[in-house]
């Protein structure tokens, strides 16, 4: 039998651990997007844009997220 898991809010753990890695989320530009609703052109399925993150959705349901994170740069000094 096969089950379903769901995980409460995945993102926020993510945000969590990666800005505890000294990482900083990036923006995503309008192109990001774009390009990202053109690859996906399939019925049933769309990009959202959720700052910081892209989400690939098949009929309103979330299937993947996808982000960018730079290092935060550290001045000396």
């Amino acid at each position: 039998m096969l089950g379903r898991l769901q995980v409460p809010e995945k993102i926020p753990v993510w945000k969590t651990l990666f800005s505890s890695a000294g990482l900083t989320p990036m923006t995503l530009s309008n192109f990001a997007e774009t390009q990202a609703d053109c690859v996906v052109k399939v019925r049933g399925f769309h990009v959202e844009k959720r700052q910081p993150s892209l989400v690939l959705c098949w009929q309103q349901r979330d299937l993947i997220s996808a982000s960018a994170w730079s290092e935060k740069f550290r001045f000396l000094g």
